[in-house]
């Protein structure tokens, strides 16, 4: 359907509303840029000719897309517009880009990460009804409408005659309900008109003028309304939080929709690549990071955080826990409140129940790890692994100094600081003789 869609994102805006030195696009919703979720809305929909008009520092943007996302960076072209002078002109820079192939053109904003592919459909749907269309607008009614260009329907009310930018219109273009989002264009409007556009008094170009050229030329411009929630962009911090809010939302949905238990889904937050199975539990003030995967059966326990996970099934993690990146959980481990672990993997049936820190290590199955036991993986330089043994027990408060490993079925007196390797079925213990000393107390007192 989209094989004949050319796609420009503009990307180029400053931000600096924002107050940030990170390039608008870059902010992250999700754990995602903003640009990133309208790249990924775009190749969903087939189309592989991208056109990103960029600001001068954001020239590598295949650097700003995680790898996972699922973003093929060769389709993209990047378009440097220096120094960005309005809508126009980028996507007059853009149009270098266009496949010859190409019968549309699609022009989105890089800000606005919650724009669907059904969404794409419709306006290319749109497109295709008169043979006379040469635009179709992606609009929106939204409830604060400040800032937003305005659509202004012709005469019989068919269609578009103009879309005026906001600081350019009057009182009553101001009381119009609609406001631009997007649009679809013609290739003949692309290659004749928009090379008409210029700036009005040395200021900025604006694409949305090429709408009354259009119309004036005998187009028929129509548009395509959709939510307003949706189309949101982000000029602000206020605005990124919204959007934050509004893609929690949407996510929260859909982990339930598909069989996930939030006990509370309003204190639950996801990444953009967060999968949690069926019959999955997540109790209130969970946050899941980017890349984590969670088995059927397993139960997030409260105030707990999993970044760059895999949970096995029927698992139990929390509360207080925190899972960090390099995390491999098998089938039925139990990890409890106030456990760290990190770039560990833990066999089937483990237990780390209380106050521990596992790092770098490997865990057999059915072991079990008493409270406040650490793995010393770090020596100041380099990490090094410590690997425990199917069902070894490990006595609390026991320190594993790495590199370390402890046999099958041995034991670790609690304790104990173990530096050198524990055979199977053995006991290591570096316990200091208990030494008592009698009427101790009477004797201080007297003193």
């Amino acid at each position: 359907m989209f094989s004949a869609v050319f796609c420009v994102v503009l990307a180029a805006g400053r931000g600096s509303r924002m107050r940030s030195r990170v390039p608008k696009v870059l902010h992250p919703v999700g754990g995602l840029p903003l640009l990133g979720h309208c790249l990924k809305t775009v190749q969903k929909c087939g189309i592989s000719h991208i056109a990103v008009v960029v600001s001068p520092d954001l020239r590598k943007v295949e650097q700003h897309l995680p790898s996972d996302a699922g973003i093929d960076t060769t389709l993209l072209s990047v378009v440097v517009q220096d120094p960005p002078r309005g809508t126009g002109e980028a996507v007059q820079y853009a149009r270098q880009k266009m496949p010859a192939a190409a019968q549309w053109m699609l022009v989105l904003y890089g800000d606005t990460p919650l724009v669907t592919p059904e969404m794409l459909q419709s306006l290319l749907r749109k497109a295709q009804e008169c043979p006379q269309t040469g635009i179709v607008l992606l609009a929106m009614h939204p409830k604060e409408a400040a800032g937003y260009a305005r659509l202004v329907p012709t005469t019989d009310g068919r269609g578009i005659s103009a879309v005026i930018e906001a600081e350019e219109a009057s009182d009553h273009e101001l009381s119009l309900p609609l406001c631009n989002a997007g649009m679809l264009l013609h290739r003949e409007v692309v290659l004749n008109l928009l090379h008409q556009i210029t700036p009005r008094q040395g200021r900025e170009v604006f694409l949305t003028d090429i709408v009354a050229l259009a119309s004036a030329n005998g187009w028929h411009c129509t548009y395509v309304e959709e939510s307003a929630e949706a189309l949101r962009g982000s000029n602000t911090c206020a605005d990124l939080a919204a959007l934050e809010h509004i893609f929690q939302k949407h996510a929260r949905a859909k982990a339930m929709a598909h069989g996930v238990a939030l006990i509370a889904p309003e204190t639950v937050y996801f990444s953009y690549n967060t999968y949690l199975e069926p019959d999955v539990t997540v109790f209130p003030y969970v946050f899941f990071d980017k890349k984590v995967h969670v088995g059927a059966g397993s139960r997030i326990g409260p105030f707990c955080v999993l970044e760059g996970v895999i949970v096995g099934k029927n698992v139990v993690v929390g509360p207080f826990a925190r899972l960090r990146p390099g995390t491999e959980l098998a089938d039925c481990v139990r990890i409890g409140n106030f456990v760290e672990v990190k770039n560990a993997c833990l066999a089937e049936g483990a237990k780390v129940n209380h106050l521990s820190y596992i790092g770098d290590a490997f865990l057999g199955k059915a072991c079990n790890i008493g409270a406040g036991t650490i793995t010393c993986n770090y020596d100041g330089v380099t990490k090094h692994k410590t690997t425990i043994g199917d069902g070894a027990f490990i006595g609390s408060n026991t320190a594993l100094v790495a590199p370390v490993n402890v046999g099958k079925e041995a034991t670790i007196g609690a304790g104990s600081t173990i530096t050198h390797d524990i055979p199977e079925e053995a006991l290591g213990i570096t316990r200091a003789e208990l030494k008592i000393v009698s009427g101790f107390r009477q004797r201080t007192q007297s003193r």
